[in-house]
């Protein structure tokens, strides 16, 4: 009886090893990273040299979740109006500021961001087009690019 107990036991303890080891991790250890959108929506998106490019007007996701695109408002002056600018979302670095709101730096040249076509001249469900506006960017689409590939929804 003594040997089913002490059986018993070693199961029960190799059972609570296993369970504990398995539990999920945290999203800030497992490398995930976590961004509030109220605080990220409205957020000023600035060239690498500190150049105030924009602000963050709304983010594209696709049916599977990911964020695909930053739309950024360009301001206007003078002659020129606004405008809205998608900008792949793996081109942003986020980091939180002193007052926890997030600063976004662009890894692209300001030129660039100037010279980018508008939000409405592409087709971000189309996935060729929106693989043409992150090369434009210098980023890699993360869906593999092959013909026959369904279109984003």
């Amino acid at each position: 009886m003594n040997k089913m107990w002490a059986v018993v036991a070693v199961v029960l303890v190799l059972g609570l090893g296993f369970a504990t080891g398995s539990q999920a991790k945290p999203m800030s250890q497992s490398g995930l990273r976590i961004y509030d959108t109220t605080k990220l929506i409205g957020s000023t998106v600035k060239s690498p040299d500190g150049v105030t490019l924009g602000q963050i007007f709304d983010l594209v996701v696709d049916s599977q979740g990911h964020v695909d695109f930053a739309i950024v408002s360009q301001p206007g002056f003078e002659e020129f109006p606004g405008r809205l600018v998608a900008v792949p979302f793996s081109s942003l670095m986020i980091s939180e500021g002193k007052s926890q709101q997030a600063q976004v730096v662009l890894h692209a040249d300001q030129e660039k961001f100037y010279e980018a076509p508008s939000w409405g001249d592409k087709n971000l469900a189309d996935r060729q087009q929106a693989a043409s506006l992150d090369r434009y960017f210098g980023v890699s689409p993360y869906w593999p690019e092959k013909t026959g590939q369904a279109p984003r929804q």
